[in-house]
C-alpha cells in the first residue's frame, strides 16, 4: 500500500507540474496512470474480499513493468 500511495502522489505531482494534457501526452505517463488505477482497484477488491488474492497476479505483473520502465530511464 505504501508504494501505491507513493506512485499516486508522484502521478498527481506530475499532473500539477506539466498539466493534465501534458501528462497524458506521454505514453509512459498513460501506462503509469493505468497501473495506478489497477493497483487501487486491486487493493479495494482484496480489502472487500471480492476477489481471490491468487487471481490478481496479472495486475502485479503490470506493476513490475513500471519498475522496469523506471530502471530503463535511469540507465540512459
Amino acid at each position: 500500500m505504501f508504494f501505491i500511495a507513493l506512485f499516486t502522489v508522484e502521478m498527481f505531482i506530475k499532473m500539477y507540474a506539466v498539466g493534465f494534457l501534458g501528462y497524458f501526452g506521454s505514453m509512459f505517463n498513460r501506462f503509469d496512470f493505468i497501473v495506478i488505477i489497477c493497483s487501487w482497484t486491486e487493493a479495494a477488491l482484496l480489502y472487500l474480499d471480492l476477489i481471490n488474492p491468487i487471481g490478481v497476479s496479472v495486475l502485479r505483473c503490470a506493476r513490475l513493468l513500471r519498475v522496469f520502465k523506471v530502471t530503463r530511464s535511469l540507465v540512459t
